[in-house]
C-alpha cells in the first residue's frame, strides 16, 4: 500500500515548503566537508555532542556516510529512505561535520538545523510517501525482561569506542558509561550494551542482526517492550541461515569468515537468545505503514562552506 504525497522541498520538520532555509532553525556555525577514507580506530565513524552529551553546543561528526546523515536529520531507518542508486552503494563518500548551536538547544531543533544544512549542502529536494514494510513486534517474554541496571550510570559520554580487543567471554571491552560494541566472530555475533535503551538496541543493531539471520532486506521492528530506562544487557548468537547475507552491522569489529553452515556453533540463533538472554521475544507482524522519505533530487558533492 503506497500513498503518494505532492513532491514539496522539506526544511526542516513541520515547516511549510514554500520557507526559504533562512526563516528556519540554523545552526550558528557549520563546516560540512568529505571526509578522508582511511580507517582511524575510536574516531571513525562517531556521532558525538549536542543536546542530552557533554558536549550540548556542538556536534563533531567523523567520516559518517551521507546516507546515515539523512537517517540522523530525518530520524528514520535506512530503508524508510528512497533515493539513487549511489547513495546506498558501498564505498561511498564519507563524510565530516562540525557545527555549534545556540544554548538550550533541542534535539528536535538540532534535527531540523541538521536537515537544513543538508538541504543547503546537497541541493536536495524530497517528498513524502506512505509505505507500508513487514516486520516485527518486539515483546517482553514470558518470565520477565533479563535486563541489568547500569554498572556505571553517571559516567560521561567517552571519547572512545570499542578498541577491538575482546574479554574472555567473547565480548568486546568497552570504556565505562554509555556504550555499544559488536564483535562478529566465526562462530557467531557477540554484541554488548552499556547504559543502553531497548530504541538503541532495535534501530539499528536488531535490524541487522534479524537481516543477517533471515536475509530479509526490510524488517520494520514496533517497540512493544514498555521499558522506558536505561540497562546494560549482551546478546549472543548464531546467525547463519539457508539465506542469510552479510550485512554491515554498525560498529563491527573483529570480523572473521563464518565457519561452514553445516558445523555447530554452540550458539542458539537470534531468536531463541532474545529470549533467552535478554528476556524479549519477537513476533512477527502483517506489516506497518510508515511514513517514507524519497528523495527526488541530491547532490553526490556538497556544495562549499
Amino acid at each position: 500500500m503506497r500513498l503518494k504525497l505532492p513532491a514539496i522541498v522539506v526544511f526542516a520538520a513541520g515547516l511549510a515548503g514554500g520557507q526559504s532555509v533562512s526563516q528556519s532553525p540554523a545552526f550558528e556555525a557549520a563546516s560540512l566537508k568529505v571526509a578522508a577514507k582511511r580507517f582511524i580506530p575510536g574516531v571513525s565513524g562517531r556521532m558525538n555532542g549536542g543536546p542530552g552529551t557533554g558536549d550540548p553546543g556542538r556536534i563533531v561528526y567523523t567520516q559518517i556516510p551521507l546516507m546515515q546523515l539523512l537517517m540522523k536529520a530525518w530520524d528514520v531507518e535506512y530503508y524508510r529512505i528512497a533515493g539513487p542508486a549511489w547513495l546506498k552503494a558501498p564505498g561511498a563518500d564519507l563524510f565530516d561535520i562540525t557545527a555549534t548551536m545556540p544554548p538550550g538547544t533541542t534535539r528536535q531543533q538540532l534535527q531540523a538545523m541538521l536537515q537544513n544544512l543538508l538541504v543547503e549542502r546537497f541541493r536536495i529536494r524530497l517528498h513524502h510517501e506512505t509505505r507500508t514494510y513487514p516486520g516485527y513486534e518486539l515483546v517482553v517474554a514470558p518470565g520477565g525482561p533479563k535486563l541489568r541496571e547500569p554498572a556505571n550510570p553517571d559516567a560521561p559520554e567517552p571519547n572512545s569506542g570499542p578498541t577491538g580487543k575482546s574479554g574472555d567471554d567473547g565480548f568486546l571491552l568497552l570504556p565505562p558509561g554509555h556504550a555499544k560494541g559488536v564483535r562478529m566472530a566465526a562462530n557467531g555475533i557477540y554484541a554488548k550494551f552499556q547504559n543502553c535503551t531497548i530504541a538503541e538496541l532495535i534501530e539499528p543493531y536488531l535490524r541487522s542482526f534479524l537481516q543477517q539471520s533471515t536475509g530479509a532486506q526490510t524488517n520494520h521492528i514496533a517497540d512493544m517492550t514498555g521499558l522506558t530506562g536505561k540497562y546494560d544487557y549482551a546478546l549472543k548468537f548464531d546467525a547463519r541461515g539457508a539465506d542469510s547475507a552479510v550485512v554491515a552491522v554498525p560498529g563491527a569489529r573483529a570480523v572473521s569468515p563464518s565457519d561452514s553452515p553445516s558445523v555447530p556453533s554452540g550458539l542458539p540463533n537470534l531468536f531463541t537468545a532474545l529470549e533467552k538472554q535478554l528476556g524479549l521475544k519477537l513476533i512477527k507482524s502483517k506489516g506497518f505503514p510508515l511514513d517514507t522519505i524519497v528523495i527526488d533530487q541530491i547532490q553526490a558533492v556538497p556544495a562549499g562552506n
